[in-house]
């Protein structure tokens, strides 16, 4: 419909001269705000701020924290001093055009009145009824699901792009602030709580005045990507910043790596044209996952789900929601290029630089676990060679090697100590 309003519907037809029977339809996308009249009306936003806690029902006594662990529930349950977000004033305005979100968070996607760019409002508290749906949303189960979600640091990518920029990768700078309901949200504030929420960008399209994301004119998704470099011959990706990035994901201990945790900033020169990642969706950094029940759960059922600690032991279940996009964007560097990013990383990333991040996140729950965070970042800094190492053996036992729908010759060459070198090279038209 022409306010963005989509349906799927289904149709039964007994014989060609009678009308189809809807058999069932279901709401795909929900009418952009404002194109739908609301009976409730929002007053004014006067207050510019307010104190609130992220998640107060993640309080806990001994025995819980003794059974499910005493993760970041502190933080969770300490009200902090936060901004509320005005839609129809912050930058310039931004309008409601769709909701998202994976598995357990809420998002909303916005554009920015008068322009092109897109911007993300992600709830901080997660639902994990969205996993089963409204039917089931009382299971026990799901109570417990909720209350492990006090594994995740509820500020910790407030303090990544200090901590990126440093590093020299990309990075989208979120803002921490309280959603109310509001004008600005029209159809939409039914399905968007009162709470804390994250505000960040939303890489895609032209973001040439940009320098966290290279300046780039065009960004990519994931699928696109895949589309270029195996239709475009002159389309590559720049392995040695995918490199970079990932090893700062280790770093970070970030597990939820996936591939459409990423966006791909292009840049063109001549008839080539080279993408670099840009990750998003930090909702996973420094994650704490301890107590009886998660410490069996890591160990035996879901183990990426794992505490960070001043070093990392196993590598490859902490990458294992990466484990395609490291084959796929990995396989054409030696452990030469990973020693010469690590060199640079360690460099950069230095204990000045770690404190100054870890001031972006709210002064009220610093004291929490800020000092332990900070300790293990430079005990992992300085062991980045070692724990990159397991990775790369990892990867290097079976490297995939991808050709393209082009006229692809590969040169497969043995040599005496028993290296295989390949190379890949794509037929020009003559």
């Amino acid at each position: 419909y022409e306010n963005f309003e989509t349906w799927a519907e289904f149709y039964t037809l007994s014989d060609f001269n009678q009308v189809p029977k809807l058999e069932y339809r279901v709401l795909v996308r929900e009418p952009r705000a404002g194109t739908v009249p609301s009976e409730k009306q929002f007053p004014p936003l006067t207050k510019k701020d307010t104190i609130y806690a992220a998640n107060a029902d993640f309080t806990a006594k001994k025995f819980k924290k003794a059974l499910f662990g005493t993760q970041y529930r502190s933080m969770w349950t300490t009200p902090v001093h936060v901004p509320i977000i005005n839609l129809e004033e912050k930058l310039g305005g931004l309008l409601p055009i769709k909701k998202g979100g994976g598995m357990s968070s809420n998002s909303l996607r916005m554009r920015q009145i008068g322009g092109e760019k897109q911007f993300i409002l992600r709830s901080v508290k997660k639902d994990y009824s969205k996993l089963v749906g409204a039917k089931y949303k009382d299971l026990k189960a799901l109570d417990i699901a909720r209350d492990q979600n006090s594994a995740s640091h509820p500020y910790a990518s407030l303090a990544l792009p200090t901590l990126s920029k440093a590093a020299n990768i990309y990075y989208t700078t979120p803002e921490l602030v309280y959603l109310k309901h509001q004008k600005g949200l029209g159809n939409y504030n039914s399905q968007f709580p009162e709470e804390l929420y994250l505000l960040e960008q939303r890489p895609t399209g032209d973001w040439s005045d940009a320098e966290q994301f290279g300046n780039s004119k065009k960004i990519i998704g994931y699928t696109d990507l895949l589309e270029k470099l195996r239709t475009k011959k002159n389309h590559s990706v720049d392995q040695n910043w995918v490199l970079k990035s990932r090893i700062f994901d280790l770093w970070i201990h970030d597990w939820d790596r996936h591939d459409d945790q990423w966006r791909w900033a292009s840049f063109k020169k001549g008839e080539q044209t080279l993408y670099r990642p840009i990750p998003r969706d930090r909702d996973q950094v420094f994650y704490k996952f301890e107590g009886l029940i998660p410490t069996v759960v890591a160990a035996f059922f879901v183990k990426k789900f794992k505490t960070m600690k001043a070093d990392v032991k196993d590598v490859k279940n902490l990458s294992f929601n990466a484990r395609y996009f490291d084959r796929y964007f990995l396989n054409a560097l030696e452990w030469k290029d990973w020693e010469r990013a690590i060199d640079t990383l360690q460099i950069a990333l230095t204990d000045e630089v770690i404190k100054q991040a870890m001031q972006d996140i709210p002064k009220e729950v610093q004291a929490f676990d800020n000092p332990e965070i900070i300790r293990m970042l430079k005990s992992r800094r300085d062991k980045l060679k070692p724990i990159a190492r397991k990775l790369y053996d990892f990867l290097s036992k079976e490297v995939e090697i991808v050709g393209t729908d082009n006229k692809d010759y590969f040169e497969i060459q043995r040599n005496q100590n028993g290296s295989v070198l390949v190379k890949h090279f794509i037929k020009s038209k003559s």
